[in-house]
This record gives structure tokens, sequence and C-alpha cells, in this order.
């Protein structure tokens, strides 16, 4: 399972990133969350369901699976819960490769893959030490213009290593950054792979502790959000689990 989260940093673009990086990579599918207290009609609707079997029932009935974009609305705490059920509980609904749509990825769904884009017209904008250590790739959108030099000195402070592109997003993605990405969805595809091998051979009763689960991840060198993702996705039970760990 492929699951690939598109940050906003600055300005959220009106019809999202989600299209672009379809028309770039096949086989994949767009889930894009918008947290709301006001809903405004629509057919995806999540403010009423508290039982994830009415939601799929909601979502079977009118999302045309053929379409390459599902879009929900409702509450943070219910599209974060949809959102994972769909990937790790639900096998009629399982999506392999998918490009979630949300301003505030790595705060919702930490267990993805991070792509940040910086879409700001404003020359003295920098992005926090927080965004910069989480980001898997870091692009600056070209499209208002150069680049802002504060940014860039920024990530290079606190991550001289971090991948950072600059691109026109508008007029689409780079063979480059293209090529670069596909590397590091390949990188997320074998943690994850590395965290299954780890648990089928150490854990065949299927359960793990929080502690063990931390010790794993410091060995795999992996985030306890993806330790914990592989766990849902495979059936592992975490248990004397520290809240908000996983």
């Amino acid at each position: 399972m492929l699951a690939v989260a598109l940050n906003t940093v600055g300005l959220y673009p009106k019809e999202g990133w989600g299209s672009l990086f379809l028309e770039t990579f096949c086989g994949f599918k767009v889930i894009r969350t918008i947290a709301s207290e006001k809903i405004k009609s629509g057919p995806l609707q999540l403010c009423e369901h508290e039982q994830y079997d009415e939601l799929a029932k909601n979502i079977s009935e009118k999302w045309d699976s053929s379409q390459n974009i599902l879009e929900l609305r409702g509450l943070k705490d219910k599209l974060q819960k949809a959102v994972r059920y769909m990937f790790f509980f639900d096998p009629d609904k399982r999506l392999d490769r998918v490009f979630l749509e949300d301003c505030r990825g790595m705060l919702n769904f930490p267990w993805a893959m991070q792509v940040f884009i910086l879409n700001s017209p404003e020359p003295d904008y920098v992005p926090g030490r927080t965004i910069i250590n989480q980001a898997d790739v870091f692009i600056l959108n070209t499209h208002y213009g150069e680049t802002n030099k504060k940014a860039q000195d920024q990530i290079k402070k606190y991550r001289p290593g971090l991948l950072v592109f600059r691109e026109n997003l508008q007029e689409g993605i780079s063979g480059e950054l293209k090529s670069i990405l596909g590397q590091l969805f390949e990188a997320y595809l074998e943690n994850r792979t590395r965290v299954k091998s780890a648990l089928e051979t150490n854990y065949p009763d299927k359960q793990i502790t929080c502690e063990q689960a931390r010790k794993m991840a410091g060995k795999l060198k992996v985030s306890l959000f993806l330790i914990g993702s592989v766990c849902d996705e495979w059936g592992y039970t975490i248990t004397q689990c520290g809240l908000g760990c996983f």
C-alpha cells in the first residue's frame, strides 16, 4: 500500500494538486478531505455518520469507483477515521496507491509519505522546523516568481540533506522530480515490507506491545506511525499502548 500525503504550505490552490499528480503517475486514486464544522451540501458528508458501516454504505452508493478523485467533507476526526478504515479495515474499499490531498496531511495522515509544496507569493514566508523535519521531499512552487530564498535557507539549516525542488507546478511536474518521487515511493514501500517481515518473524501471534513497537521503529529507522499503519494493514494488535503513539 502506497499512501502519499500532499501538504500545502501557504496558499491552498482552488483545484488542489491531485489532478496534477494523477497526470504524472499511473494507478493512483486521490482522496481529497475537506474538514469543516459547517457542512455544505454535497454527495459525501461525514457529519452524521458514527459507525463505519454506515459511512461505507454511503461511499458505495454515491462514489463512482471509475472516478479517480473522491472528495470527503466532514469533521476532522471523522475524516481521519474514514480514510484509516478505507485503507486498513475494509477489503472491498482498500486502495493500493493513493494521494491524500489535505493541506495538513502531516497531522491527519502521519503514516503516509509526506510531500510538502510551498505555494506562497510572500517573499518572506518561512516554513517551520516541524514541517521541514517531517517532509520526505519539499517542492518550492515558482509560479509566483523567484522562490523564497529565506525558505531555502531555513530548509538547508535544519535539513541539509532534504530533497528540494524548484518547480512551476502550474506547468506540470518535471521529469527529474517525477524520477525522484518514483524512487521515494519505492523506498516507502520497501520500508513497509521490512516492517511486515519483522512483524511476521517476531510476533506470529499478531500482538506487539507499544515498547516492542518503539524498539522495532528504532532498529528499522522508521517512524512509529509507519509501524502502526503496517500493523493495521496486516491485522496486528498493539497492546499496552501510550496514547497517541500510533
